[in-house]
């Protein structure tokens, strides 16, 4: 077991004996140092790339954050448009067409018996949101509501 550990060592010394021996040459010194300039312009093209990379991944994520706050705004702000029945959609269908209508021409073209059940449903569509209103002396003027 001596003489193995022996010849082992004898040969690491011998190797390193040489490696001292080759760089003393400056040819070998400048191909090594010329790798290891090779190597790290390598690495930094790579690491360009890879920051190159987060950069585009900060702006996306920035995006998809915006939109997202556009989409919550948007889903706050949106109304589910509420269901109406056929004589309200008429009533609107109406209005639409006259630009502006009171109580008493809704009275005279639904047939109603007063201007209580006229305005009445006229203030209803009002309420929901689908017409605006205005008064005129005496008299209420209601028109479809401009979405925005």
């Amino acid at each position: 077991m001596n003489e193995e550990l022996d010849t082992e060592f004898k040969q690491i010394v011998a190797d390193y004996r040489k490696f001292q021996e080759q760089f003393k040459d400056p040819v070998v010194i400048a191909s090594l140092l010329k790798r290891l300039s090779d190597e790290k312009a390598t690495s930094n093209l790579q690491l360009r790339e890879i920051h190159a990379k987060l950069d585009r991944l900060l702006r996306l994520e920035e995006r998809v954050a915006r939109l997202e706050e556009a989409l919550k705004a948007q889903k706050v702000t949106a109304k589910p448009e509420p269901l109406l029945s056929e004589v309200d959609e008429k009533l609107i269908q109406f209005v639409q067409e006259k630009g502006k209508v009171c109580a008493e021409d809704v009275q005279e073209r639904f047939k109603y018996k007063g201007r209580n059940g006229a305005s009445s449903r006229l203030n209803r569509l009002y309420e929901k949101g689908l017409l605006e209103k205005a008064q005129a002396g005496k008299r209420v003027f209601y028109a479809v509501r401009r979405t925005h």
